[in-house]
């Protein structure tokens, strides 16, 4: 879509200047997209997302064989980690279920004496983007212990949060 920026400054004469651009986005819509962010800095939390053929886009594993994919890792705090899959770029969109999942890798801060801090999470999912069909869903949590040793896709315990599980081709 277009979006509009503005921007005015003022010069240290007292004089201002104002211009104003639009930029269309020329982006292809996803037909599934997760994008997990946290609350705290110097925390790594990780998105983790399986296909239905389960092979899962992961830190180790950023590119998955339909087109699936992890844009970054963030290992320093906030994020955003972003997993895409588009019909609209050739990826193959594979009938059934996409299931998102949170891992608490490491706080940075914690140390022998303090304990891991609570982290929030806060994933967007949205399927079949820019269609009649769209959804989006907003997933919060909370994780209050990190494990780096137990970052495989398949982890459990509770440094894991199961957050969706999703199919686009659901009405």
């Amino acid at each position: 879509g277009d979006n509009t920026l503005r921007v005015a400054v003022d010069g240290p004469d007292g004089r201002r200047g104002c211009a104003e651009r639009t930029i269309r986005s020329t982006t292809p819509t996803t037909t599934v997209s997760a994008t997990l962010t946290w609350n705290l800095a110097d925390a790594d939390v990780d998105l983790y997302t399986t296909q239905p053929d389960d092979e899962t886009a992961w830190y180790q594993h950023v590119a998955t064989g339909i087109g699936g994919r992890l844009d970054v890792d963030n290992t320093q705090g906030f994020g955003p980690e972003n997993y895409f899959l588009s019909s609209e770029e050739g990826d193959t969109v594979l009938p059934g279920t996409y299931t998102v999942r949170v891992h608490y890798y490491l706080d940075h801060l914690k140390t022998q004496g303090m304990p891991a801090r609570a982290v929030q999470y806060r994933v967007v999912i949205i399927v079949n983007e820019g269609t009649p069909s769209e959804k989006r869903e907003f997933r919060e949590g909370t994780l209050a212990v990190d494990n780096s040793g137990n970052a495989s896709p398949g982890g459990s315990g509770p440094d894991w949060a199961t957050v969706a599980e999703v199919n686009p081709a659901s009405p």
